[in-house]
């Protein structure tokens, strides 16, 4: 008997992952790259470990690159939507891995069926448990221009899922053979030996180590390309060094790594390097020559880093690592591609560098359980950013990095803001499980919550359930048992478990197989004396989302005393060293959604916090402090650039404002931007609020809109509450605005408007444009239908505007809306606009259709035509300055003329590479205009009254449209369009038909200025 318990305790002592069987795989491969042709040529020598119970009868290779190419999953995948980035690629562009042979140890050949991206291998001879099987491939691999991980940019190769690769067999189904439908992987240990040849000029960094480093690398070339010659930024260009130091055509470099899942490389003629050391590890950055100067402590940084990950995680086991200056961010074993520059490429190496503790080391199934890499990873990047720059915040991210970034850019802490990315989707709906497949995804965007910011809150709720040493020893015992294994969620709860002596069912069942949220909230607090002295506190706590968490409270009290309460949900708690530990709340669903912790205190309770932290994933903190103020708001100056949002508080965000108009020459103010948890979807009590003066004039104005959730129609419906005495017009609504989609991404999705508002003008000598007197009340509707058919997106509008009772102008405006727009060839655009609109003739000016532009009542909205003289007035009276809408015949400025029908057709032919050329030409001119592209467009159509004909006019010409990027984002969306309307059917009198002219269009989505 004591012999069983010994053997059974000993089992329980073996680590989890020692209990499990792993196959392995070992390549040896040489590959010849063709510069010319763009292909690899390659010879694979596969020696594959059976250490399975199994008896295999066939082997299973990836051919990832396969996806590239017309007709593939990938392909179908992305023109379900909308997207024929893939289809229409020439020949010569698609991406392939083509085998040619597959030949036993002995030589025996064996035929092989490829599906897509997946190359299946029936053996002669199985292969039994225990036994090792040797296998041949020849392959060549082309190098597309669709795949964003493979590629060649100037000469630059950056080589990855290149070779047939291996597919995984393991004990939770067998082979893996998910088709690559453009996410992740998954690849089998092993030692990888690799020769790689190609032209000498070429520098390479690659998995693994250099083993003829002497031969390809010397000393002498080392010194050459060291990265510390290349501080200025205008050193002379080197003219193919590796070539020179190699004397001949091309140089075979040479790889060797052990325990690694994958291999990949990168080779470039101008790459600099440099070098730095952490204990046994040699990190070298490999930076192109353009960006040496701005990549000197790309390798200083990664030693940090590493060491951080060691000291907090486990050890880097392998003995260098690789950082290549890539236009991109992507992650293999041994080696990162990343762009950028310093400092800001902080963020992007703490990531990729990262992800060589999960995903190269603990080596998840990543295709089928994306969170385990992401997440962990996005973990650890969080706590060494949250660590080592504390500061960085969101200021270094953007290029504006002078005093005035340094004074009003806010410090955003990586932690909360992953937190926010989560929450602001969680409020509306949108999420999907977080152990979901990486290609059962609905889109990108539900990709990254569900792979990147909710697990790693999820895993920081998991610290704050089981305290901060306990989850870092988790951290700690899953890298040891896992290293070099491929663990399943199921495995990382196994190892808390074991670590905390909990149970944590309830915990991962809720956060990762459901949508739960949290939403926990104190009700009311009271103190009442004891008897024997002291205080008899009651804490009243409210439960209102499906998730269930323990809680801390943070309880100050009238002595100045702070006392710490722990509130469990099981006989489970974290170590509580002086805190108190109330009985469970162990409710679930309607069960005990309130609970009262009794305390007895030496006095009276004067605050209580719950979650002090902000790490419980609470969708509503504003009821987590108690006295609850009635409107928590936290006030910070709005520099225009970025903001750092508040968990706990709403944000209030104030800058002064400027604007000019011939009535109050200078008009100063102060602009508020407010919200809880804004999104660009919802926004908690949006606040959008301004109060202005006129120095000429003297006259104050106002504008205010407010903005919340209504969700009775919807998780994106609002109530909208707008109040305006702005520019001579007194504008007041209020209504519904509610948008439905499945997806944030892509169509289809339906808008739907309903505005109750009232209107007057107190003031014309603000209007540049006609308007009538007398106060209107108005109802507003609109249905706004978006959908994609091929590659051509498509809205249809629908807008109803009718008088109500006591209305000054009895009328009603009805009109459609039509808009097509899809690719023209490679790089062109075509937009088509389709216009009809019907009132009647007591509609006063404001709201008629005019033929050049767009009504009074819209130009109201936007703040640069809203009053006179804010832009040039004689342009406007002379037709130079026009808002896109109405019948839009652009060419019609100077005779634009209203009516109560409208019809009207509008043809746009665009194309990017004229202004390419312009950018290239004058870089400078990219800090301050974003050319979009250069076009054609084609206008027909006609306003009239009843009683009037329809008269066909028609105008053509040839445009530019800009994006206004010295703008600062806060004020939204900027662009400006120089359009040049050289035909008029009918032009005024003065004019032949054909002739030069010029309008000015500047469109924004602009808040209120």
């Amino acid at each position: 008997m004591k012999r069983k318990l010994a053997f059974i305790f000993i089992l329980i002592s073996i680590p989890t992952a020692c209990l499990a069987w792993q196959q392995r795989a070992d390549h040896a491969i040489q590959v010849r790259l063709d510069t010319k042709t763009r292909t690899l040529s390659g010879h694979l020598r596969l020696t594959y470990h059976n250490n399975s119970p199994d008896t295999l009868n066939r082997f299973y290779f990836h051919l990832y690159q396969n996806a590239f190419k017309p007709g593939s999953h990938l392909d179908r995948l992305r023109r379900a939507y909308g997207n024929f980035s893939i289809a229409k690629l020439p020949p010569q562009d698609w991406a392939w891995i083509k085998v040619s042979s597959i030949r036993t140890e002995s030589g025996q050949s064996l035929r092989g069926k490829v599906d897509d991206t997946i190359l299946e291998v029936p053996l002669d001879e199985p292969v039994l448990p225990g036994e090792v099987a040797r296998l041949e491939l020849d392959f060549e691999t082309h190098v597309g221009r669709a795949s964003y991980r493979m590629k060649e940019n100037h000469g630059q190769y950056v080589i990855t899922q290149w070779y047939p690769r291996t597919c995984v067999y393991d004990e939770h189904g067998g082979w893996h053979v998910d088709q690559h439908l453009g996410h992740e992987f998954y690849g089998e240990f092993g030692t990888y030996d690799v020769q790689i040849t190609l032209p000498a000029e070429y520098v390479v960094g690659a998995t693994g180590v250099l083993v003829n480093r002497p031969e390809v690398l010397p000393d002498s070339l080392v010194a050459e390309l060291d990265i510390r010659n290349f501080k200025s930024g205008n050193h002379p260009k080197t003219q193919a060094p590796g070539q020179r130091h190699a004397g001949k055509r091309t140089k075979t470099w040479i790889f060797h790594a052990e325990n690694v899942h994958d291999f990949a490389w990168t080779a470039d003629p101008t790459f600099r390097i440099g070098v730095a050391h952490w204990q046994h590890v040699t990190v070298y950055a490999l930076a192109r020559e353009r960006k040496a100067a701005k990549w000197q402590d790309a390798a200083q940084v990664g030693a940090e880093v590493i060491a951080f990950y060691s000291k907090h995680i486990g050890r880097y086991p392998y003995p260098t690592m690789t950082i290549a200056d890539v236009d991109e961010g992507m992650e293999y074993p041994m080696i990162v591609m990343c762009g950028g520059e310093s400092p800001s490429y902080r963020y992007l190496f703490y990531h990729e560098i990262g992800h060589n503790w999960f995903y190269g080391v603990v080596a998840n199934n990543e295709t089928r359980n994306p969170h385990m890499d992401e997440g962990f990873t996005q973990l650890l990047h969080t706590m060494a950013m949250d660590s080592l720059i504390p500061d960085f915040g969101n200021r270094d991210a953007y290029r504006w990095k002078g005093w005035y970034a340094r004074h009003f850019f806010p410090k955003q802490n990586d932690r909360l803001y992953r937190q926010f990315l989560y929450l602001q989707h969680a409020k509306i709906g949108y999420e999907q499980k977080v152990d979901t497949h990486s290609d059962k995804t609905l889109e990108r965007a539900m990709y990254r919550l569900v792979a990147y910011n909710k697990p790693t809150t999820v895993l920081y709720a998991l610290q704050y359930t089981l305290g901060r040493r306990v989850f870092q020893r988790v951290l700690q015992t899953y890298f040891h048992d896992w290293k070099f294994r491929h663990p399943y969620p199921r495995d990382f709860q196994r190892v808390a478990e074991k670590v905390s002596g909990w149970d944590l069912d309830w915990f991962f069942d809720q956060w990762w197989e459901t949508t739960w949220t949290c939403d926990y909230g104190i009700r009311r607090v009271r103190n009442r004396p004891a008897p024997s002295g002291g205080t008899d506190v009651a804490i009243t706590l409210e439960r209102k989302g499906l998730a269930v968490m323990p809680l801390d409270l943070r309880l100050t009290l009238a002595d100045g005393s702070v006392r710490r309460v722990i509130v469990p949900i099981n006989r489970f708690h974290k170590p509580a060293r002086g805190a108190l530990v109330t009985a469970p709340w162990d409710g679930w669903f309607r069960l005990d959604a309130t609970k009262t912790v009794r305390l007895h205190l030496p006095s009276p309770v004067r605050k209580v916090e719950l979650d002090p932290s902000l790490r419980l994933p609470d969708t509503n903190r504003l009821d987590n402090v108690w006295p609850r103020h009635p409107f928590p708001i936290r006030v910070r100056f709005d520099n225009m650039f970025v903001t750092a949002p508040d968990l706990d508080r709403y944000d209030l965000w104030l800058r002064p404002s400027l604007m000019i108009n011939s009535v109050d020459g200078l008009r100063i103010g102060l602009h508020a931007d407010g919200s809880y948890l804004e999104s660009p979807f919802s926004a908690d009590k949006k606040l959008l609020a301004g109060v202005h003066a006129g120095v000429k004039s003297r006259n104050l104005q106002y504008s205010v809109l407010f903005r919340t959730p209504w969700r009775t129609f919807g998780g994106l419906a609002n109530f909208v509450l707008r109040s305006a005495r702005l520019a001579g017009r007194e504008v007041h609504s209020v209504g519904l605005e509610a948008t439905y989609r499945k997806l944030l991404q892509y169509p289809p999705w339906t808008q739907v408007h309903l505005i109750v508002q009232s209107s007057k003008l107190y003031d014309p000598a603000y209007l540049a444009v006609p308007w009538e007197p007398g106060r209107d009340y108005t109802l507003r509707a609109s249905a706004v239908r978006g959908w994609r058919w091929r590659t051509v997106n498509q809205t249809l509008s629908v807008r109803l505007t009718t008088s109500l009772l006591r209305s000054a102008h009895q009328y009603t405006v009805v009109s459609a809306e039509y808009l097509a727009h899809g690719p023209l060839g490679r790089s062109g655009e075509v937009t088509l606009r389709l216009f009809g609109g019907r009132a009647q003739n007591t509609t006063p000016a404001q709201e008629r259709f005019f033929l050049a532009g767009a009504s009074p009542v819209q130009e109201y909205t936007n703040p640069l035509y809203r009053s006179a003289g804010t832009l040039p007035q004689r342009w406007r009276r002379e037709g130079h300055v026009l808002l896109s809408g109405g019948a839009n015949l652009r060419g019609y400025g100077p005779q634009n003329r209203s009516g109560t029908r409208a019809a009207a057709a509008n043809l746009t032919l665009g194309h990017r590479k004229p202004l390419d050329l312009l950018v290239r030409a004058l870089p400078v001119v990219s800090s301050f205009v974003q050319p979009k592209q250069a076009y054609f467009f084609a206008d027909a159509g006609d306003v009239w009254t009843e009683g009037t004909h329809f008269r066909l006019e028609a105008d053509a010409g040839i445009g530019l449209a800009l994006g206004l990027g010295f703008v600062p984002p806060r004020l939204g969306r900027w662009a400006l369009h120089l359009d040049f309307p050289v035909y008029v059917r009918r032009p005024v009198a003065s004019e032949k038909p054909v002739v030069f002219r010029w309008v000015v269009r500047v469109e924004t989505r602009a808040g209120n200025l």
